[in-house]
């Protein structure tokens, strides 16, 4: 994008008029909730296998791992932890091997309800085939889970690495080296989101032959939709910490609405972001003809 064509007054006000039609046509706010619910449905069995793998790797780090969700919503946590504890307490070789299967299904299941959703915000598409679109779910599911060890490994082993380097390298790194590493160590979250969303935006969609978007525009959605799922969690946890009083509402149930409702928000935030890179390609491509 070496013209950026929202740099225009016009054209800003033509894209945020595309973006509200196309965002009430493709009727977001109903496909998030479809996505959220085979989301919800692959997240147990997704959640055996990558708790079962962290054992066989990294079991003596577990704890700090799962500090790593205190980004998360307590209500959230509080739900997601009895069963992450069921999970270690009953793991075994056999389970993991079912547990595989059934994630790979689930999450296949949850990945082809967004591709869905992208085609539907890319017009440009074909619709893929049963084998094609389930090939494709399983692809992501098993890049979603390097994606999440790779970013833990570093996490958690962040300073065994620092360390060996030093020894390797027979050098000693100053603060400010160990600064920058400590500040990108903290940084790899939002990285590898933007990561994972990118290329869900660049390779999820069925696009007809040679009607792909860009490496840049991907990147650029995956940017707006982890900056927009960063904003939406945060501000949802202070909601519900600070302001709602869902408990009084829900009573025992509040831990299931609040995992709902989160879900829900989160997918509205993956598809928001390619809605807005749809348009923006959209109306390049026009201003371009």
């Amino acid at each position: 994008m070496k013209n950026n064509i929202l740099k225009e007054k016009d054209n800003r006000k033509l894209f945020i008029c595309m973006l509200i039609k196309k965002l009430r046509d493709d009727e977001v706010n109903y496909l998030s909730a479809q996505v959220a619910y085979h989301l919800i449905l692959a997240t147990i069995p997704f959640l055996l296998v990558v708790i079962h793998l962290m054992l066989f790797v990294a079991q003596d780090q577990l704890d700090i791992i799962l500090n790593y969700l205190d980004f998360l919503p307590s209500e959230i946590f509080s739900l997601v932890k009895p069963v992450i504890i069921t999970i270690i307490d009953n793991r075994s070789t056999s389970i993991l091997s079912v547990g595989i299967i059934a994630a790979l299904w689930s999450s296949s299941n949850g990945m082809k309800s967004i591709i869905r959703a992208f085609n539907k915000a890319f017009d440009d598409t074909s619709k893929g085939g049963f084998i094609h679109s389930k090939v494709k779910g399983i692809i992501f599911t098993l890049l979603l889970m390097l994606i999440i060890f790779s970013v833990l490994g570093f996490l958690v082993f962040g300073n065994v690495i620092v360390n060996s380097l030093q020894r390797i390298l027979n050098i000693t790194f100053d603060k400010y080296i160990l600064g920058l590493l400590k500040l990108f160590q903290n940084l790899l979250t939002p990285i590898g989101m933007t990561i994972a969303f990118s290329l869900f935006y660049k390779f999820g969609p069925d696009f007809k032959k040679g009607h792909s978007i860009s490496y840049k525009l991907a990147l650029i959605g995956g940017i707006i939709a982890t900056i927009g799922w960063l904003v939406i969690t945060n501000g949802y946890a202070f909601y519900i910490s600070n302001i709602s009083n869902m408990s009084i509402t829900y009573g025992p149930l509040v831990g299931i609405m609040v995992l709902f409702i989160w879900f829900n928000l989160s997918s509205m935030m993956i598809l928001i972001g390619a809605e807005i890179i749809s348009v923006y390609n959209t109306l390049d491509n026009k201003l371009k003809n």
